[in-house]
């Protein structure tokens, strides 16, 4: 009976020693913690330049690119702009991207003579396009790839027209032909100056932003640009007339940097491949809109709007055809297919019903 009684006794020690030892097992342990999540992925923040303020519709075209980018990638992607030239001016704004000072830049590619011997097409004295017709032909034609050479230093990621050229004049308004004779004129780039040249004009080269000055000033006689140009830098106040010469443009490379673009993630490439046709004919869109603008502002400040005779128009394309032959036998000494260039440009504006834009005798 005794040792009946010592071995409950001994079992339930060795119980509660068991318990205790379970507890205190337990009460050592590590809480138990939800994980702490990853810190999240900071987005990509890419620097866009360019020389033209923050309200011009080149600036709205890219803002609304970025917009529809970051969209589209949740987020992932950002961009911050630098306006007005603060990361150099027009000339150098190829440059900045392809050595990545800037990750996107927007190049004025008559601002670089030289450089991009056949997407200079656009500067030539092509006659009457509109910017839809113009933005959609340049467009196909990049796609084509016959700027591929041109652009081999950066990432393009589309093309854009503003256009066509005018002349606007100060005080001394141009009513014919004979009138732009000796008429001290600002154009932009070799080409452009070559235009008005030709039209019996003396050029003179300046930086845009201080077109205004030597117009008030009358330091120049008037300014080979486009309607949008009024809007960009508010110069109806010193804009007395326009004669509509529907010559000539100016063409724009949106592009990145190579590295730029060599570093971001394959979808988000994929991404901005497929917005770039839109934005090149949205760029068309925008640039019509503008030109609207740019107009009101000289007619409701009371510039006169003028428009040469048929007879002095063909007096105008005369004046330019020499531009086209030399033009067309430097791409042939240097092995370039301008003339095969020209002849598709010209079959592409024919389906969108513009006829007469190139001199089909020069092209063949």
């Amino acid at each position: 009976m005794e040792r009946k009684k010592l071995l409950t006794m001994f079992g339930s020690i060795l119980l509660a020693i068991v318990l205790a030892a379970i507890a205190l097992v337990g009460g050592c342990a590590a809480p138990t913690s939800t994980p702490t999540p990853p810190p999240a992925t900071e987005p990509i923040r890419l620097v866009f330049a360019t020389w033209e303020g923050p309200e011009s519709n080149t600036s709205l075209l890219f803002k609304g690119w970025a917009e529809e980018l970051a969209e589209k990638t949740d987020g992932r992607v950002t961009i911050e702009f630098a306006f007005g030239s603060v990361m150099g001016p027009a000339p150098e704004h190829y440059d900045l991207a392809a050595s990545g000072v800037a990750d996107i830049t927007m190049v004025g590619l008559s601002y670089t003579p030289g450089v991009f011997l056949m997407a200079e097409i656009w500067q030539m004295p092509i006659a009457g396009v509109p910017n839809g017709p113009g933005n959609a032909a340049f467009y196909e034609l990049f796609q084509k790839g016959y700027f591929d050479n041109d652009f081999r230093a950066v990432k393009p990621l589309f093309v854009a027209v503003d256009g066509p050229g005018h002349y606007f004049m100060g005080e001394k308004p141009v009513l014919t032909f004979a009138d732009m004779k000796d008429k001290k004129i600002r154009a932009s780039g070799k080409i452009h100056t070559e235009v008005v040249q030709s039209l019996g004009s003396v050029p003179v080269g300046m930086a845009a932003p201080e077109i205004f000055s030597a117009l008030e000033k009358r330091t120049i006689d008037g300014a080979f640009t486009q309607y949008g140009f009024v809007n960009a830098f508010r110069t109806e106040s010193v804009m007395d007339s326009v004669t509509e010469l529907s010559l000539s443009g100016m063409s724009f490379l949106y592009c990145m940097n190579k590295d730029t673009w060599n570093n971001l993630p394959p979808d988000i490439r994929a991404i901005i491949d497929d917005m770039s046709p839109e934005y090149s004919k949205l760029s068309g869109v925008l640039a019509d809109e503008w030109k609207e603008k740019g107009k009101k502002l000289l007619t409701d400040e009371g510039a006169k709007i003028n428009n040469l005779s048929p007879e002095e128009m063909n007096k105008v394309l005369s004046a330019v055809e020499p531009l086209w032959e030399a033009w067309l036998a430097e791409g042939d000494a240097k092995g370039l297919e301008r003339r095969e260039m020209c002849q598709e440009l010209n079959v592409i504006l024919k389906g969108m019903g513009v006829v007469g834009a190139l001199p089909e005798d020069i092209i063949g």
